[in-house]
This record gives C-alpha cells, structure tokens and sequence, in this order.
C-alpha cells in the first residue's frame, strides 16, 4: 500500500490530486526531527520544525548583533512572507524542501537556504544517513531514495567579510508564491568580489529544483 510520512501536511492544500496514499505516518511527536541546536558555526533544525520556530529561532539568535549571525535577519525577514500565519504555524520546513525536490513546488525556503549554503541531512529506509549541500540535494543526478527522510537541515552562519542577501517577486506580500527569488552570498575583499553563490527560483519550476 501506498505509504507517505508527513509532519503539518499542508501539501494537501496545494497538491489536491495526491489522494492515493493508503498509509500516513505522523513525524510530529519523533524528538529527533524537533531538535533545534546552535552550534559554533550555525544552527542546527530537524526536519519538523515548523517554520515559525524556525523564524523565531533565527530572530532570537539574530539579536547578538555579531557580524557571523549578519545572515539571519535576511531569512527571517524573507521567511515571513511564506504563506500566511496559519501554514507557517503547521507546516515544516523539511516537508517545505521535500515537497520542492519532489514536487518543483516554488518555494522561498528552499532558495534562500541554498543561497546561504545550508545542508541537509537525508536518512533512508535502512537506516544509512547521508549529508549534501543543498544544491547538490536540488540537483538533478540526486534521487530521492525510496522512503527517504529529511532528518535536519543545517544553517551555516557567515564567514568575516561576507554578506547575504535575498528577493522576491510576488503578487502579494504574503500568502503568495513567488514569480522569482533569489539569494546571494557573496565574499568581499576590499572593494572587489573573492567568492559568491547565486540562487534563482520559483520560475520554470519542476521537480528537482528550487
């Protein structure tokens, strides 16, 4: 029988035709997937974290004012303008990602995320556990593994002299998806440009990509 893990569910509201699963496993109450840790070098979500905690998170961490945390204001400030209250309040910001590789959902998550160079670390039915890098988890030579799970998802604060900085275009501030994001990471030395990690989504938006 068909069988879909799931945590808010809010993909039903989108994906209206996806009827066919005979078997739900509810994700909310596992503590692995709710753990939020910060770490010396970037913080640390399970994949059912609901994206409120996450922005919450990100704006309570945000307030130490360094220079490494400059990034999470940037992505608290683009993720309020996920859907509305209600969704943000359910939703998770793993099933967020999952339902854009499987889906080509157009998500705003999973752009600013991949633009802030964060990893995600997958499990799979036999227990094997395996990190990437968020573009190489939207990229088209990784499949999915059959009943794959997104553990957590691994928010890298910046290094000295970088900046960040993310985009939307959108019908309405909230409750919108995008027409096109975007999310840059670059590395300034003087007035010159060493390193930068530019990220577009939402338009022309298929499986396997943001």
């Amino acid at each position: 029988a068909p069988i879909s893990m799931v945590a808010g569910h809010t993909c039903r509201g989108i994906y209206k035709e996806d009827h066919l699963t005979d078997v739900y496993i509810n994700l909310q109450k596992v503590p692995e997937l709710k753990v939020i840790e910060k770490r010396e070098d970037g913080l640390l979500f399970g994949g059912a974290v609901t994206t409120t905690s996450f922005i919450e998170t990100l704006q309570g961490a945000s307030e130490e004012g360094k220079e490494e945390l400059a990034a999470l204001p940037v992505l608290v400030e683009h993720a309020r303008r996920i859907a509305g209250h209600g969704i943000r309040n359910w939703g998770t910001i793993g099933g967020n990602l999952m339902m854009t590789k499987a889906k080509g959902f157009q998500s705003d998550l999973a752009t600013i995320l991949t633009g802030v160079g964060a990893k995600v670390a997958m499990v799979d039915s036999d227990g094997k556990e395996e990190e990437l890098e968020m573009d190489k988890f939207y990229s088209v030579e990784y499949k999915l593994p059959k009943y794959a799970l997104l553990k957590s998802i691994f928010v890298p604060f910046l290094e000295p002299g970088e900046v960040f900085r993310s985009f939307k275009t959108a019908v309405r501030p909230q409750n919108s998806h995008a027409i096109v994001n975007a999310a840059f990471r670059v590395k300034m030395e003087g007035e010159q440009i060493a390193k930068a990690r530019l990220v577009f989504g939402a338009f022309g938006s298929r499986g396997d990509s943001p």
